[in-house]
């Protein structure tokens, strides 16, 4: 089977794709862009065994609704 350091190459790769797809599907909201929002979200996703997203949850938030929601939104798009 697959070695230790294959499965760790395995899975950065498989993150590195998450967080561009997440990235790509992100919008920025335009009230939180007028209002000056800004901020880092941290998303804490459950995906089975199928690769299917099970549950998503606000890890660590921006401290502003609108953004945690869009990274939430963007999750399930």
């Amino acid at each position: 089977g697959p070695s230790d350091a294959d499965r760790r190459r395995a899975r950065r790769s498989y993150v590195r794709s998450l967080e561009g797809l997440l990235r790509a599907h992100t919008r920025y909201p335009r009230a939180a862009a007028r209002a000056g929002l800004e901020g880092r979200v941290e998303l804490a996703l459950r995906i089975g065994a199928d690769g299917r997203l099970i549950a998503t949850r606000v890890a660590v938030g921006s401290g502003h609704d609108l953004l945690d929601q869009a990274a939430l939104d963007a999750a399930h798009e």
